[in-house]
């Protein structure tokens, strides 16, 4: 039970870390898992949706929100990780719309390889929605053990130009920087989803249901503004980087130099010292 308790102790101490660092996001995340679900109910009644399609729409709320509450707990690498799945849904519900023996060989449980899905996207003449396009960077980055995938919990230290350490970090998120922008990220692409879904494959009567569309802008307008912030923030980061490198290198032939000097130094201690031969 104290293994247990100081595990939940730290699960309740990063969730308090992340609310007080990323309240704007947080809340952005709320209205997104709002506009989806009242989406989700409307266009179910506009469109009569199969099961098949519904069955993808509620897995793909689902890996967001599982995904988010991951981000959320410091564990941003395998947070991510879900939302790549989000894209291979939405990609099978647009799919299903045109392809009536795909959604049915699908709804009997054939498998099918990302190969066998592009086939079907060419043959029927199918553009990819816009987040096709990060697939291949979340398979690359988060999905598999690359080094790249390790980047979002292992920081570079240098407390002096001459001291390296590396820091482990095993959920947190108080590198600031970094979980903002992978929060963002994954905000970004929520939005992009649910744009995708209700606007283009589903689009709901914009007449019928101005309310809506009027919240889908506002979070659009509060995602641009976090966006911004976190732009802001990574080009301070990086300005800083690029210091501290400065820094580290000047430290660092400082130190060769002083290293040099001592050695011609003792070198020419040593020859002062030998004494001549003579006949």
């Amino acid at each position: 039970m104290e293994h247990y308790k100081k595990l939940k102790d730290f699960t309740e101490r990063v969730n308090i870390e992340f609310q007080q660092e990323f309240a704007d996001e947080q809340l952005l995340a709320t209205e997104l898992f709002s506009l989806y679900f009242e989406a989700a109910e409307i266009a179910n009644q506009q469109f009569v949706l199969k099961r098949e399609t519904l069955e993808l729409i509620s897995r793909t709320f689902n890996t967001f929100y599982a995904g988010w509450n991951l981000i959320v707990g410091g564990l941003l690498t395998q947070g991510m990780i879900l939302l790549r799945d989000t894209i291979e849904c939405i990609t099978y519900v647009k799919l299903f719309e045109v392809d009536e023996e795909f959604r049915e060989e699908w709804g009997e449980g054939k498998e099918f390889f990302p190969r066998d899905i592009q086939k079907r996207l060419k043959k029927n003449m199918i553009s990819l929605p816009k987040q096709k396009r990060f697939y291949k960077i979340f398979s690359q980055n988060w999905a598999h053990p690359s080094k790249k995938g390790t980047v979002s919990h292992v920081t570079d230290w240098y407390p002096t130009g001459l001291e390296h350490r590396v820091l482990f970090h095993f959920g947190s998120v108080k590198v600031t920087p970094r979980t903002r922008f992978i929060a963002v990220a994954a905000l970004s692409l929520m939005f992009g989803t649910i744009s995708f879904l209700w606007t283009e494959v589903f689009p709901i009567n914009k007449d019928a249901n101005h309310t809506w569309y009027q919240k889908l802008t506002s979070a659009q307008k509060k995602m641009e503004m976090i966006e911004l912030k976190s732009d802001k923030e990574l080009e301070i980061v990086i300005k800083k980087q690029y210091e501290n490198y400065q820094s580290i290198l000047s430290d660092q032939y400082a130190a060769m130099e002083a290293e040099a000097r001592a050695l011609f130094e003792e070198n020419q201690s040593k020859e002062s010292n030998h004494p001549s031969g003579g006949l």
